[in-house]
């Protein structure tokens, strides 16, 4: 549950830039940002890392009614997430 608090509160306009919650399964992390980087409207900047291969950046938005985290990725990728999957960032 306070995983979604956190991501409704980036979405409502935290002051600055952090990774907010991650989902890790093996060397795949999918980071949420509070910073809107490349998005556009209420979107918020994701990142999405697998092994050495160069980071991709995307857009989310997360619906709180089925609480699941919506991904378009700048590759023409996307993604729907349960937000579920997600946890506080390992560094934090």
């Amino acid at each position: 549950m306070r995983i979604i608090a956190a991501v409704l509160l980036a979405l409502a306009g935290a002051s600055h830039a952090a990774v907010i919650a991650e989902a890790r399964e093996r060397d795949i992390v999918l980071q949420l940002t509070d910073e809107t980087g490349p998005c556009v409207g209420q979107a918020k900047l994701a990142v999405f890392r697998q092994g050495i291969n160069a980071p991709i950046q995307g857009c989310y938005r997360l619906n709180p009614a089925t609480l699941v985290v919506h991904i378009a990725f700048l590759d023409g990728d996307m993604a729907e997430v349960p937000v579920s999957l997600f946890k506080r960032p390992e560094h934090v």
